[in-house]
């Protein structure tokens, strides 16, 4: 009895101690607020304004012959691969950090992917508000769309938000995930799962080519619209969560 009885207090400490600890680890990742914080917004800011520039410029050359011109940009993704260097940097610099401060590598997990998902969530709102906005001002004036283009708001603002969210949140992880494994592996053997991944889809492109699939795969695509993927996204994060899990369980700093 007072063997159980020890054992159950134990148990009950440890998991007092994850719960405490999960907020430290949160708050770890913006110790340095330039990296998740101030540099995403930047790179937010920055290419907004250059998208407009670009608007404005072809506004400008093709008003006289043509009339106002929309112009449409991919400048957004440029956040999204921002986070996704910053969580590889996460990984590669505040991992060693967190095992020197004595986190639990699942301690250090939970805390990243809460940080991963509420910045996730901020570009998610930021995306959903700068497209409302664009709307709102016919591009600005002069027909310049950056986050309202059309394939991502034919469900509304909500769904582009969750759909932005969800990427930006599945880049993070993918991020996190090679920087990990390259501190796993050997740098032969990264390579050889690089290659290895590469053939695989290569011969996955080749299947679809060889019988005729694009077509299918594009309709796929269609169908599930905004809101679909942004659910395929969000299942995909969470393999890609527990996957990085696996890969830091036995990282080193």
């Amino acid at each position: 009895m007072t063997t159980t009885a020890s054992t159950s207090t134990i148990g009950t400490r440890d998991e007092a101690s994850l719960r405490s600890r999960i907020p430290a680890a949160f708050r770890l990742q913006f110790t340095v607020p330039s990296q998740l914080i101030w540099v995403p917004l930047i790179v937010f800011g920055a290419s907004w304004v250059i998208s407009f520039g670009i608007g404005f410029w072809i506004n400008q050359i093709t008003e006289a012959e043509y009339g106002v011109a929309d112009s449409v940009t991919g400048a957004s993704q440029a956040t999204i691969w921002t986070l996704g260097f910053l969580a590889a940097y996460v990984s590669s610099h505040t991992f060693p950090f967190a095992l020197a401060l004595s986190y639990s590598r699942r301690v250090f997990m939970i805390g990243v992917s809460l940080a991963f998902a509420a910045v996730s969530a901020c570009f998610g709102l930021g995306a959903a508000l700068a497209a409302w906005l664009e709307e709102a001002t016919d591009g600005f004036g002069v027909g310049a769309y950056t986050f309202a283009m059309p394939l991502l708001i034919d469900d509304g603002l909500v769904a582009l938000g969750l759909f932005a969210a969800a990427l930006a949140f599945a880049v993070m992880q993918f991020g996190f995930f090679w920087a990990s494994l390259y501190r796993r592996l050997r740098l032969i053997q990264l390579w050889a799962v690089i290659i290895a991944m590469v053939l695989v889809l290569a011969v996955a492109a080749m299947m679809i080519t060889t019988y005729d699939g694009w077509a299918a795969v594009g309709r796929w695509f269609l169908q599930q619209h905004i809101a679909g993927l942004a659910g395929w996204l969000g299942l995909l994060s969470l393999l890609g969560v527990g996957a990085n899990y696996a890969v830091i369980r036995r990282s080193t700093a």
